[in-house]
């Protein structure tokens, strides 16, 4: 019989479920990250590429109105970031479950 694995569908099934083993979701998650990233594709794709409200200062080089310069130093943040959340994440997962 094959053992089927239930996709969590809602976030706050994932949150309950991670902190009843001692992980706090909200800590790890990236949401923030995640966010901006979608608001700089959607900037992109729908305001062509100039800075938003929502965007403003969220990077010093960034201000509002104004085209999205250096988005290769945003990315690279964003990414930087995106990366310590899904460290993070993996080395709770092992610190709760072992090596």
């Amino acid at each position: 019989m094959k053992h089927k694995t239930k996709k969590i569908k809602y976030k706050k099934d994932r949150i309950r479920i991670l902190k009843a083993r001692g992980i706090d979701y909200l800590e790890i998650d990236g949401a923030e990250t995640a966010q901006v990233l979608s608001q700089v594709a959607q900037a992109i794709t729908r305001e062509e590429a100039i800075v938003t409200r929502d965007l403003h200062n969220i990077f010093p080089f960034w201000k509002e109105g104004w085209p999205m310069v250096q988005l290769d130093n945003a990315y690279a943040i964003l990414a930087e970031d995106i990366d310590i959340h899904y460290q993070a994440t993996l080395d709770k997962l092992l610190e709760i479950y072992g090596r």
